[in-house]
């Protein structure tokens, strides 16, 4: 009888443990999820703001290099890249739109070991937030 009784708390210690695993597993995965959810979330934002700093500046000139900012605490470095779009756009009278940039920011990071980028991108029309003097 005795013996029954230790295999019995034997299986349970058994069955336990294999439940014990798969959920330390589990967690381990949801956690390795949400730390790419955030560093998703972190390299949205940034793109996001470095686009809007480039994209509202008073006055956009196509760049001949790429402009790279320095590394960020988690090492991001954004590089971006101003096109002029020549007589690519026209209005609704057929007129050729001048003055038109393409503004794309790309993000370079690390994350878990392995490298990523992510980028997005914007048009300008340059005169659009230039200041004038008022009389």
């Amino acid at each position: 009888m005795s013996a029954f009784i230790l295999m019995e708390v034997i299986f349970a210690i058994l069955f336990f443990g294999f439940a014990a695993l798969s959920l330390t597993r589990a967690l381990s995965s949801v956690a390795q999820l949400a730390n790419a959810s955030k560093m998703d979330i972190r390299m949205i934002q940034r793109l996001q703001s470095t686009l809007t700093l480039y994209s509202k500046m008073s006055r956009v000139e196509e760049t001949k290099q790429p402009i790279t900012s320095p590394p960020d605490e988690l090492g991001v470095v954004t590089e971006t890249v101003i096109t002029e779009l020549r007589d690519q756009f026209e209005n609704e009278d057929g007129q050729k739109l001048q003055q038109m940039f393409l503004i794309r920011v790309t993000a370079y990071f690390e994350n878990d070991g392995g490298k990523g980028t992510m980028s997005s991108e914007t048009l300008r029309y340059a005169p659009l937030y230039r200041t004038t003097a008022g009389g």
